[in-house]
């Protein structure tokens, strides 16, 4: 009775546990929006691999027996993809050792950021240019298929982010109540370190590629070909 009392009434308790219960289903909600936006690519991939060549042009490399195995590895990567999904959804993903879900979500964001971008960036263009983006003719698959493939991993790429912060901020509450600290902890100098070359890095990238979209290769000579005219 007392904790009946406890879970429903209008005291701070009750409060804390309908956030609780609030958090729970946010992190169901997209969790599952994340297998959802897994399952378009996978369900190709899983035709492509069984011979369906569904979406890929006749006479594309894609049809080729090169490009099984990796169909069978990006596959499994959206599996785990899945499972990772899965796991930031329900209770039984917080007593999973840290490192397994980790390093799977660290890997699987970085690899979906760039897409992310790629899909922003290609709707700008589309914009810029009055609604023609860029060219995707005599690619490896057909249009339509790409438009699915990215569209399929910005979704991932946003949803297993979110899916992430709100699983962390439930196992991990404490790191994000505690005050900043203002002491340097021992790996301090090399994290500044990286910061720093990584900072200088992306900045040098930045600048070729700014001058490569005012007209002049710059780094990037024959990388890259005009999407228009």
């Amino acid at each position: 009775m007392t904790i009946d009392v406890v879970s429903r009434g209008p005291g701070p308790h009750g409060l804390v546990v309908d956030r609780a219960r609030r958090a729970r289903v946010t992190r169901m909600v997209i969790g599952y929006g994340v297998v959802a936006a897994v399952l378009p690519y996978l369900v190709l991939k899983v035709m492509w691999i069984g011979g369906v060549m569904v979406g890929v042009p006749e006479g594309s490399p894609a049809r080729g027996a090169d490009f099984v195995a990796p169909n069978i590895v990006t596959a499994a990567m959206d599996v785990v993809a899945i499972l990772v999904a899965v796991a930031f959804t329900h209770r039984w993903g917080l007593r999973l050792p840290a490192w397994l879900v980790l390093a799977p979500v660290w890997v699987g964001i970085g690899l979906l950021t760039p897409a992310v971008l790629e899909v922003v960036n290609g709707s700008l263009a589309g914009a810029v240019t009055g609604g023609r983006e860029v060219s995707l003719t005599g690619g490896l698959v057909a249009p339509w298929t790409y438009v699915v493939v990215y569209t399929s991993f910005a979704l991932q790429g946003v949803l297993l982010s979110a899916a992430f912060l709100g699983y962390a901020g439930s196992r991990w509450s404490y790191l994000f109540d505690r005050p900043s600290a203002s002491g340097s902890g021992a790996t301090r100098g090399l994290q500044v370190v990286l910061a720093r070359a990584g900072g200088a890095a992306a900045a040098a990238i930045a600048v070729a590629h700014l001058v490569m979209a005012f007209g002049a290769e710059g780094a990037f000579v024959g990388a890259y070909q005009k999407g228009w005219e």
